[in-house]
């Protein structure tokens, strides 16, 4: 599992690459806030792909109740479920990409749609 930096602007996108994954290889990468609050599951399975790769931007969520840009600031942690020793950080930094502002001023609704079940 790799990222692509270790600190980030509010606004910015995070990257993801998780690869050498061998047919054995099933579970999920769970992504956490700074205050522990599950942000993001990425389920993966070695029989379908060897890599994946995968880019999210942490922003408000109605949902989730992450509704000040606060909530997004600091040390955030990225695991393997089930190996909470294997932990992967990035910061996330009080500062905004630039022109980016607009998107940290009011909390979103985050939706959750099943594809397989439409």
């Amino acid at each position: 599992l790799q990222i692509n930096k270790d600190k980030y602007l509010l606004g910015e996108n995070v990257y993801i690459i998780l690869k050498d994954l061998k047919p054995m290889d099933k579970g999920a990468v769970l992504f956490f806030t700074p205050d522990g609050i599950l942000y993001d599951e990425w389920k993966f399975d070695g029989m379908q792909k060897d890599s994946m790769k995968k880019y999210f931007k942490p922003q408000l969520l109605k949902g989730k109740n992450l509704c000040e840009k606060e909530d997004l600031v600091g040390t955030w942690n990225i695991m393997f479920r089930g190996y909470t020793e294997m932990k992967l950080k990035f910061e996330m930094l009080d500062q905004t990409l630039p022109n980016q502002e607009y998107q940290f001023e009011e909390c979103q609704i985050s939706y959750e749609i099943d594809i397989t079940k439409p």
